[in-house]
C-alpha cells in the first residue's frame, strides 16, 4: 500500500465506494502535475474517466461522496491535512479536498527525505 492509499485509509474511504479509486487517481495526477488544479473538470475528470470506462460525471459524484465521507468520519484528520478548520456547515469542493491530501503527501514526503538525508549526513 503507497502513500497515497495509506492516507485514503486513515480517512476511512474503502473500495467499496467508486470515489476511492478516482480520488486515488485524482491525487496522484495532482502530485505529479500540480497545475491541473486550475481546471478539474477538463484537465482531471476526463482521464479518469477513460481509466475506468465511466463518465465525467460520475467521477466528479465519485470523489464527491468519498469529501462527505471523510469530512462525516474523520474531519479532524482532514483539518490536521489542511492546517485550518473546517466548519461544520462549509461544503467542500473535489478539488480542496484532492488538493488538501496531494499537499499534506507531498509535505510529508519532503519531511521524509529531509530526515534521511539528515540521518545519512550524521552517520
Amino acid at each position: 500500500m503507497d502513500d497515497v492509499q495509506q492516507i485514503i485509509a486513515k480517512l476511512h474511504i474503502t473500495k467499496k465506494y467508486g470515489g476511492y479509486y478516482y480520488s486515488i487517481m485524482g491525487i496522484r495526477i495532482l502530485l505529479d502535475n500540480p497545475d491541473r488544479r486550475l481546471r478539474i473538470t477538463k484537465d482531471m475528470y476526463p482521464p479518469i474517466a477513460a481509466k475506468y470506462g465511466t463518465t465525467d460525471s460520475n467521477v466528479a459524484h465519485g470523489i464527491t461522496t468519498v469529501v462527505q465521507k471523510a469530512l462525516n468520519d474523520n474531519r479532524s484528520l482532514l483539518e490536521e491535512m489542511a492546517g485550518y478548520t473546517i466548519e461544520k456547515d462549509d461544503k467542500m469542493t473535489n478539488m480542496e479536498f484532492l488538493s488538501i491530501v496531494a499537499d499534506y503527501i507531498e509535505r510529508s514526503r519532503k519531511l521524509r527525505k529531509s530526515e534521511e538525508e539528515a540521518k545519512t549526513k550524521g552517520s
